[in-house]
């Protein structure tokens, strides 16, 4: 069972400490300037922009990120935005010993069913060409694509409305 959860302090150390075990830094977090892997500066970066999203999407930042809870257990988080009212733009990541085993689907279906209750028409997900996992979880959820841009980004949408009908079980 997957849920999604506002992201206290408690919660925030404890995500945290799965990041550094479980993750590396640009999977987790936007880009810091320094040595590579999770320095002190990079801790420091973590709490600061998950504290700065976690109170949800009618904040300035009009973003918001959530644990991904699977059988009580934090396994990652997901980040939701509000591009504009009928666009919404998402990504996650999870722990590595969570991976491949149908959680990214089941958090993906629950990121549509709350945007699509907020009355969003549309998700968009970027992704890079060599993210397998992704890829997969976006296919199976019946995810339509663009081609990739010379960067190598995927871009991906969901076409949403009174259904989700293009979610496959």
């Amino acid at each position: 069972m997957v849920r999604l959860e506002r992201i206290d302090d408690v919660a925030l150390e404890r995500l945290i400490a799965l990041a550094t075990s479980e993750a590396s830094p640009d999977e987790v977090m936007p880009p810091v300037e320094g040595p590579p892997g999770w320095t002190q500066s990079r801790h420091d970066a973590f709490r600061a922009f998950y504290r700065s999203r976690r109170d949800g999407l009618e904040t300035a930042c009009r973003e918001v990120m959530l644990l991904i809870v699977n059988d009580d257990q934090i396994v990652g988080s997901v980040r939701l935005a509000t591009i504009d009212p009928d666009t919404f733009e998402t990504g996650m990541w999870l722990t590595r010993s969570t991976r491949g085993r149908g959680i990214g689907a089941d958090v993906l279906r629950a990121v549509i069913a709350e945007v699509t209750t907020r009355g969003a028409r549309r998700l968009i997900v970027e992704t890079t060409s060599g993210n397998g996992g992704a890829l997969s979880i976006l296919k199976k959820c019946g995810a339509t694509f663009r081609s990739p841009d010379s960067d190598g980004r995927v871009h991906a949408h969901f076409q949403l409305g009174s259904s989700v009908d293009n979610v496959v079980e």
